[in-house]
């Protein structure tokens, strides 16, 4: 917690793609709860983080909250670059390249965008990355990438199916160690 203090952003390389399936703790974090932190050696104390958490993943986490509070508080930045399959892609000395050349228009870069999120109170969310963090949040949850999967909504009356069915399909789709009874599936 204390590495958050006073920071504007806190980058986190890959953690483990579980990691969200508890997400009170990154509510707090993002939802200007006070947090208790502590520094080594002295106390503990309340601190509304202000820092934005920017975490790099090569597959997709897994968020089984699929709430509106969540939801927003994820912004997807997809980057499809393979440089393991396309090492020609790599920029050979990139370092150097950019702190020799490519320094100062990358500051003023940044700061031109921080001045425009700042002019609108908040980040923008492409359209790619809102449809990808849909796609995360039915493949986080097993009954609603059935329901996405073998399920169409047409708006007409539907045919009728014993919810018997319905879960013993969901079943061999899942597998067998799914862990919805009948009854969370059908709610």
């Amino acid at each position: 917690g204390f590495h958050l203090v006073n920071k504007l952003i806190n980058f986190c390389s890959e953690e483990p793609r579980e990691a969200f399936s508890n997400t009170g703790a990154i509510k707090k974090l993002t939802g200007g709860d006070p947090i208790m932190v502590e520094e080594k050696h002295k106390g503990a104390f309340q601190y509304n983080n202000i820092s934005k958490l920017i975490i790099s993943y090569n597959k997709m986490p897994f968020f089984p909250d699929d709430s509106a509070g969540m939801r927003r508080r994820i912004i997807l930045i997809p980057c499809g670059q393979n440089f393991d399959e396309n090492p020609e892609l790599k920029i050979k000395d990139v370092e150097k390249r950019i702190f020799a050349a490519e320094l100062p228009q990358i500051l003023f870069r940044c700061l031109t965008a921080y001045q425009d999120v700042i002019r609108r109170g908040a980040f923008t969310d492409a359209p790619e990355g809102l449809a990808r963090v849909e796609q995360m949040i039915i493949e986080s949850n097993p009954v609603m990438e059935y329901v996405a999967e073998y399920l169409t909504i047409t708006g007409e009356k539907p045919d009728f199916v014993s919810s018997n069915l319905l879960y013993s399909n969901f079943v061999d789709f899942a597998g067998k160690n799914s862990k919805y009874t009948k009854n969370a599936f059908s709610k």
